[in-house]
């Protein structure tokens, strides 16, 4: 298919992020929306042990596999989607376990 006959919006939809845009991703999505809206409910009252160690497992793990990401983007660029697909299963995990908290919370 030549790029002629793909208009500007599809062919964005298709390009892959630059490396220096994959830094900056991995550093908002884990600290804003894994540490700041996951841990930070699970720290909170009433702190239920179980639960905060079943979900800060996976979060230091993913943290230590974003290390080599934010150094060198450029050497890791191939396995970035694998590294986001991740990141999603563990992300959707530790909203599970913060919205189990405040179900067995409140009720």
């Amino acid at each position: 298919m030549k790029h002629e006959m793909v208009d500007d919006i599809t062919l964005s939809y298709l390009r892959f992020q630059s490396p220096s845009e994959n830094r900056s991703n991995i550093l908002v999505f884990l600290f804003i929306f894994l540490d700041i809206i996951g841990v930070l409910f699970l720290l909170g009252e009433p702190f239920i042990p179980s639960l905060f160690w079943g979900g800060i497992i996976p979060v230091i793990f993913i943290h230590l596999w974003a290390i080599p990401y934010v150094i060198a983007p450029y050497m890791f660029e191939r396995s970035y989607y694998l590294f986001f697909g991740v990141y999603g299963v563990i992300n959707t995990f530790l909203y599970f376990l913060v919205i189990q908290k405040l179900i067995y919370s409140h009720f």
